[in-house]
């Protein structure tokens, strides 16, 4: 509805404005057209034509992310650097805001640029002062209307943070930067969920691929670090379960689903991993945790 709005704006001579491009762009992110959000954001870029690096970020934040949703990495990259280019020839010190890093690094994940992502993540945590990235550091450059700034001092850096740097370890599990991948999950303050869940995908495919036994990294890690809510648990028992399998670690698969919590334990994925560990070590248990597969 908002984009056949706006062409029957045009059609009757009516410029649309920047209210209506991010109306526009969010119909394009939520049906993942990417090729029509990277034509809304060159007519919002045409408004600004005469001050680039006046363009909303959150424009470019929207359109990057219709570009990632729709398939379209490689554009959304480009989008985010031509940004930056404007930013810079602009003099604003800030660079591109935390929501363009975040589709950024999405794009990353989702094309399995891995040195991307590392780059990418790297300059974010630069602006923060240093190479570690912490949480209580303060960002370099910028003013007051600086974005990055504006995220520190609202309290959101440290959720801002594991968010990027779980779109990093997403990368490099993408990119087959396995070991990578479950490194820098591990170095990260206060990861994420999904982070977690990424960081043993990779231990899963070490085994898999590799025939490495990353099964004892795979416990520590979902040992390490309780989800913050039951769907993330959930998601993160199975990705273990499923780890231990690549490794053929049976034994600890089935000692570990004895550890799982009851809505885990009920879940089909769970059990029929938990029956097949049961078969492989020819307990007594495969016929029950089989039929409790077949009915769950």
């Amino acid at each position: 509805a908002a984009l056949s709005l706006l062409d029957r704006m045009r059609a009757r001579g009516v410029d649309p404005d920047s209210h209506c491009l991010g109306a526009a762009l969010e119909a394009c992110r939520a049906g993942r057209d990417g090729e029509r959000a990277e034509a809304e954001l060159a007519a919002a870029r045409t408004m600004h034509a005469d001050a680039p690096h006046r363009l909303s970020g959150v424009l470019v934040s929207t359109a990057m992310g219709a570009c990632v949703r729709g398939g379209r990495w490689e554009s959304a990259l480009a989008i985010f650097d031509a940004h930056a280019a404007d930013l810079a020839a602009g003099s604003q010190d800030a660079g591109p805001d935390p929501f363009c890093y975040a589709a950024a690094l999405a794009a990353c994940r989702r094309g399995g640029q891995a040195a991307r992502a590392v780059g990418l993540l790297a300059r974010f945590e630069e602006k923060l002062g240093g190479e570690a990235g912490g949480e209580d550091a303060q960002p370099t450059g910028g003013g007051e209307g600086d974005p990055l700034r504006a995220t520190v001092e609202g309290g959101q850096l440290r959720a801002t943070l594991a968010h990027l740097r779980e779109q990093t370890v997403g990368a490099c599990l993408a990119a087959g930067w396995l070991d990578e991948a479950v490194e820098r999950h591990r170095g990260a303050r206060s990861p994420s969920d999904r982070s977690l869940v990424f960081a043993l995908r990779a231990c899963g495919q070490l085994g898999l691929l590799r025939g490495a036994d990353a099964s004892s990294t795979a416990l520590q890690l979902h040992a390490a670090q309780p989800a913050a809510d039951l769907a993330g648990q959930i998601e993160a028992d199975e990705a273990l379960l499923s780890a231990l399998a690549s490794c053929g670690a049976w034994p600890a698969l089935l000692a570990a689903y004895d550890d799982l919590a009851a809505e885990s334990k009920a879940r089909r994925p769970c059990l029929n991993l938990a029956a097949q560990a049961a078969r492989a070590t020819d307990s007594d248990r495969a016929p029950e945790l089989a039929a409790l597969a077949a009915a769950a």
